[in-house]
């Protein structure tokens, strides 16, 4: 459960972002605000931290070799809010996201 995120996070000393856009039940469940790195399609605001966490929705191959030209990216989980399964009607990918940390080459 991504309700979780937010006490693992903390534990790790990182503070979670978001890329592109995190549903808002996601974004309930994890019980705080994410800032959002990617503003528009070609403006970003990356975080300070060496180290980080970042939620992201369907990256696309540019956004992706964005991130790892520039960090180092460890996938460390899914968070899928959907409650049918993949090949069902009714299923989702908006309640679906990537859990990445990435820390700065």
């Amino acid at each position: 459960s991504i309700s979780s995120l937010k006490q693992q996070a903390e534990k790790e000393d990182l503070n979670v972002y978001s890329f592109n856009t995190v549903s808002p039940e996601m974004i309930w469940q994890f019980g705080d605000k994410i800032p959002s790195i990617k503003i528009n399609d070609s403006t970003y605001n990356f975080p300070d931290e060496h180290s980080f966490g970042l939620l992201a929705n369907n990256l696309n191959p540019e956004d992706e070799s964005l991130l790892k030209n520039n960090y180092i990216m460890e996938q460390r989980d899914t968070y899928d809010l959907n409650r049918n399964a993949p090949n069902k009607r009714g299923y989702k990918k908006r309640l679906v996201s990537n859990y990445y940390i990435l820390t700065k080459k």
